[in-house]
Formats: C-alpha cells, structure tokens, sequence
C-alpha cells in the first residue's frame, strides 16, 4: 500500500530559511544515519478504500 525508505529527517529549530519546517535528506550517502521510514510513494486506490472504510465505520 505505502512504499517507505529509511531516511535522515531532522525539524530544522535554527535555519534562516527552513525553521519549523522537517528536513529530509534524500541524498545518496547521506551524511547523517538513517533515523525514520518516509513514505515516499502510496497505492491511492487501495488508500482511498482505506480511509474511506474508516471513516464510515467512524462517523
């Protein structure tokens, strides 16, 4: 359904042009470890169904 990769992510506290704002390295050889598993592609169809199952059994 969700296709991830472990990645380096950081929330940027201190930048002049990213503060606030998470920071994902996507780099090859990234410098940092790996710290998160970033979705970086979803199945919408098979998503959608989901949410859409939930949300009728929510509300």
């Amino acid at each position: 359904m969700v296709r991830t990769s472990p990645l380096p992510v950081t929330v940027e506290t201190v930048g002049t042009t990213t503060v606030g704002r998470t920071v994902i390295d996507t780099r090859p050889g990234a410098p940092e470890p790996a710290n998160a598993h970033v979705a970086l592609d979803a199945n919408a169809e098979v998503l959608s169904g989901l949410l859409r199952d939930t949300f009728a059994r929510t509300f």
